[in-house]
């Protein structure tokens, strides 16, 4: 593609050098599009390592149903306030977790226990109150803590996760409705 070549008099090579830019100038604006794109989620990405918010993405505005009262819509919102959850949960059995003796120090004393509440889901509650035994050792400045036992990850275990999705994906139900 050689401007000084091309005969300009001649509308046929004119209208293809034309077509030919127009194509490169369309590729160029896609690219440089997804560029912007990539940029921008490496920036949110930097900001959500820094612990700030990245860029708010607002989906497109959708025309509003006329037959949509909005007396009903005031009536249905509600002001909510999170509230602790631990009073309002039931344990359903509670397991005392030792530490391993043989990793403790001959100094080491008891300090109790630290609880944690681990839930699940069986169509019957199954939360768990787990004891983990605690002892601290003065010369080693350490304290030593029962293990949580395997399969066990946070407060809610892959049964009820699972089921949470399901529900949310498959059912469509809110997490709001989901409590």
């Amino acid at each position: 593609m050689d401007p000084k070549g091309t005969d300009f008099g001649d509308s046929e090579a004119a209208k293809t050098l034309i077509l030919k830019l127009l194509n490169i100038i369309e590729s160029q604006a896609q690219f440089n599009e997804e560029l912007q794109n990539e940029n921008q989620s490496l920036k949110d990405e930097i900001n959500r390592l820094k612990g700030e918010k990245g860029k708010l993405k607002f989906p497109p505005k959708t025309a509003e149903k006329e037959d949509d009262i909005p007396s009903l819509k005031a009536e249905r919102k509600k002001n909510w306030r999170k509230s602790a959850k631990k009073s309002r949960i039931k344990i359903d059995r509670m397991e005392y977790r030792r530490v391993n003796r043989k990793i403790l120090p001959p100094d080491a004393e008891n300090k109790g226990y630290r609880s944690v509440v681990v839930q699940n889901i069986k169509f019957t509650t199954d939360n768990v109150e787990y004891k983990l035994e605690r002892f601290y050792s003065h010369a080693e400045t350490k304290l030593y803590e029962a293990e949580l036992p395997e399969g066990v990850h946070g407060e809610f275990e892959d049964d009820l996760k699972a089921f949470v999705v399901y529900l949310y994906y498959a059912c469509r139900v809110t997490e709001k409705q989901i409590r």
